[in-house]
């Protein structure tokens, strides 16, 4: 039915109602065509607002097919006059369309939003590791880390069972049980198949992938491991030490020559943007570029490392840039080979760049 037919329709039932009076007709009429026109924009715009919103970020929003209206109350009660307009203004085969000005009918809230969060999983390359990064649904909150943190243990277990053994040391299907916290400290809860297979490397190496991960977080400074709910003071047939909260630190000699701290991944970011993280590299020379939506370098600087050349050191530096609209970009840390100038040890880190 076109929304002239459905006005025409509704005139005529509103005839019926004996508005015998022209003044009020003529209001009513008026009334009408000015809600009809208003709810076209309101319709459209809303739509696009709900198809925008569910492309960027592939979600369904379940609403109810179906409203049931208000009875209408008997002729020459207080509230029949008004119930008479409810019956008017909405339309039994549009009832989220309301048309003359009263009350609308009430149409569900949408379910929220999730929130798209990008989390880093850390994985093996040769005897160190090496971050990559997953997108998941987040939740909302000042605490929403905490799901995500169980969200990147399971991505690394998921990855983990699809990859070989040169690009992770946790063994197949090996799904975290759980995840609990006291203060700073996670203690996270591991199935037996954790501790099977592989020598003291290769254990070191699995410990080292879930302290690294769960660490991105910076509400977590250090990492308890348990097997089947039982709290653990070593781990695997190695002994592996985990008797107290173990952080990066502890993993120096097998972390990435270069490791990013902030920016954080997917983070939104304004110039200067703070860039800063730890580094083991010759003569402890860090150089940072800035790279639009194009990959073009829109600023490229360094910094020195406060330590270098076999010693791992800290650095942080202010980087500027420039862009005349909001679009993604890459934070990347690297070096340059000392023998040939060709880059070494990038990290990207994909952000968005605001003006």
């Amino acid at each position: 039915m076109s929304d002239e037919e459905r006005l025409r329709r509704l005139m005529d039932r509103a005839r019926g109602k004996e508005r015998s009076d022209a003044a009020d007709w003529e209001r009513f009429t008026h009334r009408a065509h000015r809600r009809l026109l208003m709810n076209r924009a309101a319709a459209a715009g809303l739509a696009l607002v709900l198809v925008a919103g569910g492309a960027a970020i592939g979600t369904t929003i379940l609403t109810n097919d179906k409203l049931t209206p208000a009875p209408v109350a008997p002729a020459g009660s207080a509230t029949a006059t008004a119930e008479r307009v409810q019956e008017v203004c909405v339309d039994a085969d549009a009832p989220n369309e309301p048309i003359d000005e009263c009350t609308p009918f009430p149409v569900p809230e949408p379910s929220p939003f999730p929130t798209a969060a990008t989390i880093e999983v850390w994985f093996v390359d040769g005897e160190r590791l090496s971050a990559s990064y997953a997108e998941i649904n987040g939740e909302l909150g000042h605490e929403a880390w905490k799901s995500r943190a169980l969200d990147a243990l399971e991505a690394l277990a998921e990855a983990a069972s699809l990859a070989d053994d040169e690009s992770t040391a946790i063994p197949e299907d090996a799904h975290a049980l759980g995840i609990s916290f006291e203060g700073d400290t996670a203690i996270v809860d591991l199935p037996a198949e954790f501790e099977s297979g592989g020598g003291s490397l290769s254990m070191m190496l699995r410990v080292a992938q879930v302290v690294f991960t769960v660490t991105q977080f910076e509400e977590v400074g250090g990492v308890r491991f348990a097997i089947e709910g039982e709290l653990r003071d070593y781990i695997g047939g190695e002994g592996i030490d985990v008797s107290k909260p173990l952080s990066r630190s502890d993993f120096e000699d097998y972390a990435p020559a270069i490791t990013v701290e902030s920016p954080e991944p997917a983070e939104t970011v304004t110039s200067p943007v703070k860039i800063a993280g730890t580094a083991n590299v010759y003569e402890a020379n860090v150089n940072i570029r800035i790279l639009d939506e194009n990959g073009d370098v829109l600023n490229e600087t360094f910094v020195t490392a406060t330590c270098g050349t076999g010693c791992r050191g800290t650095y942080e530096k202010a980087v500027s840039f420039e862009v005349d609209h909001e679009q993604p970009g890459t934070v990347e840390v690297l070096t340059y080979s000392a023998e040939d100038g060709s880059p070494m040890f990038a990290v990207s880190v994909p952000v968005t760049l605001m003006p």
